[in-house]
């Protein structure tokens, strides 16, 4: 059941990442022919522009932490035993999982401290902006959250033990 939903929730924001990209790219293209052929340039262009790019970047690098698919240092991998290494993932991913934590909670006063400032060209408070950073830590610890219920679900299927 929580895999589905979880299912559920990274397809959206899968979708959401492609269709925020692909409006970016049509973003830069009318404001590049704008500049070039009108000589004008909308000034709500490069804000939407940039507000898009770091809305993708936030919520995006939820999406490889469920599948483990993060670039990352794998020299060490090599020096020690399989054990070790599953190990030091763990570690990892629970200095990851302090980290969102961490960050949530200043991302959430540094959204509240911004509110009433504007993002100029589109005229919209800043807040929507600095809101991708506790959205993306929500849904990164809902990631660790599903990784560690399929690991655990898989653990006592092969035991055949309770936890």
């Amino acid at each position: 059941m929580f895999g589905k939903i979880t299912d559920k929730i990274f397809k959206g924001v899968t979708f959401l990442c492609c269709a925020a990209l692909c409006f970016q790219v049509v973003l830069v293209t009318v404001t590049v022919f704008c500049r070039k052929v009108f000589n004008y340039t909308p000034i709500w262009g490069e804000s939407l522009t940039l507000l898009l790019l770091v809305w993708v970047s936030m919520i995006g690098a939820s999406l490889p932490i469920r599948l483990d698919t993060h670039i990352r240092v794998t020299l060490i991998d090599y020096l020690i035993k399989k054990k070790g290494v599953r190990c030091l993932d763990i570690v990892v991913d629970i200095f990851s999982i302090v980290y969102c934590v961490v960050i949530f909670k200043a991302g959430l006063e540094m959204t509240q401290q911004v509110s009433r400032t504007i993002l100029t060209g589109v005229r919209i408070s800043k807040a929507y902006l600095f809101a991708s950073v506790p959205a993306a830590m929500v849904l990164m610890l809902l990631a660790f959250a599903e990784k560690y219920y399929l690991r655990f679900k898989r653990f006592k299927e092969k035991e055949g033990t309770d936890l």
